[in-house]
């Protein structure tokens, strides 16, 4: 009975980390009678040993772990039968980061999908707690106008598929490239709406591209709209249209190409080297401004291309410490900009024609 009772706890436990609120009006009884009947019960259990109190442990630590496995186990991908595929069918897939709108536990696991399965159902039960403030993810919207934009200027341009796929969230790029082959599309070209350098691996990972080209598939994939010139200037005109003269500003990014080139610009309008600060460390770049006596810090986000989780609940709170000395303002993610576009699209052109 102990056997049975930690391995329905082990199982119990992961659910109530990983379900949505509204099913513990389910679990939470349910866990509690198990607790009770054991309560019912103590005068007829034995006393436990050491050997007898491990061997329990181990049950409830395996059905923990399965009961994980089982949740957050990455789908398997299979390739859809191919009917007519030609090569003058062009399919463009708009790939993005994107975050679940509200909270599921499959797709919270893209916020920590490399952490051990032990783990999962505890960064899970975070995620969700996050969500229960946030209510619903704005992340999804911002990303969806881009692709709009960027879809109806090349549908202008000439008739192609057009999909859109996010990191995160449904749809993703195994469904996209799986509609793309249903629909007879030969030439595929995948527009990286992210910082990513290296989707292709990302993409390799989960999809059998070698497969795919040998069925006459072709594949193709743009630079990160990230390293564009258009994105680096999006940035700069955002800081150059509000009206405020900050005397301090924090571009929360590592320190790369792109980032430096904004660094240089906002100093060409008129800011010094040492008021702008490239570092994904929010506290220590604050320490440095204090030093300075800064009083009036805009951040911007540099890290996501549009506001979820990190740019409306993690950098604000880490922030929010500071407000009582500072008045801090954000530019919380990439937004929507024109420039975003024209960027997706020379990149999109600049791929097609290699």
């Amino acid at each position: 009975m102990l056997i049975l009772l930690s391995i329905f706890w082990g199982i119990m436990i992961c659910l109530i980390l990983c379900a949505p609120y509204n099913y513990y009006i389910i679990f939470i009884p349910i866990l509690l009678f198990s607790i009770i009947f054991l309560f019912i019960y103590r005068n007829k259990i034995k006393k436990i040993k050491l050997l007898d109190f491990m061997i329990l442990f181990i049950c409830f630590i395996f059905s923990y772990y399965t009961t994980s496995f089982i949740i957050f186990k990455p789908a398997k991908y299979k390739i859809p039968k191919t009917s007519i595929i030609s090569s003058s069918k062009e399919a463009v897939i708009f790939y993005c980061e994107g975050e679940m709108e509200k909270y599921t536990p499959y797709y919270s696991n893209y916020f920590f999908k490399n952490a051990p399965y032990i783990l999962k159902p505890i960064y899970s039960f975070q995620i969700k707690q996050k969500y229960k403030s946030l209510k619903v993810n704005p992340k999804i919207n911002e990303l969806t106008k881009v692709a709009e934009e960027v879809r109806s200027s090349l549908l202008n341009y000439k008739p192609y598929f057009f999909y859109i796929a996010f990191s995160g969230y449904y749809p993703d790029i195994n469904n996209t490239i799986n509609s793309a082959i249903l629909d007879g599309c030969g030439n595929i070209t995948i527009i990286n709406y992210t910082k990513n350098r290296t989707i292709e691996d990302i993409v390799k990972n989960q999809i059998d591209l070698e497969y795919l080209y040998k069925k006459g598939i072709k594949i193709k994939f743009t630079d990160p709209i990230y390293n564009s010139i258009l994105f680096s200037e999006s940035i700069s005109y955002k800081v150059k249209n509000i009206p405020i003269k900050y005397d301090g500003i924090i571009l929360v990014d590592e320190v790369t190409n792109t980032s430096k080139h904004i660094k240089a610009s906002l100093i060409c309008l008129g800011y010094s080297d040492d008021n702008i600060i490239i570092s994904v460390n929010v506290n220590s770049a604050m320490k440095k401004f204090k030093k300075l006596n800064s009083k009036n810090i805009l951040y911007i986000n540099l890290l996501d291309s549009g506001s979820g989780i990190r740019g409306e609940i993690d950098l604000p709170n880490q922030f929010k410490k500071y407000n009582n000395n500072m008045k801090i303002t954000g530019i919380k993610s990439w937004g929507y900009d024109i420039n975003l576009v024209k960027a997706c699209i020379y990149e999109f052109l600049s791929c097609s024609s290699k």
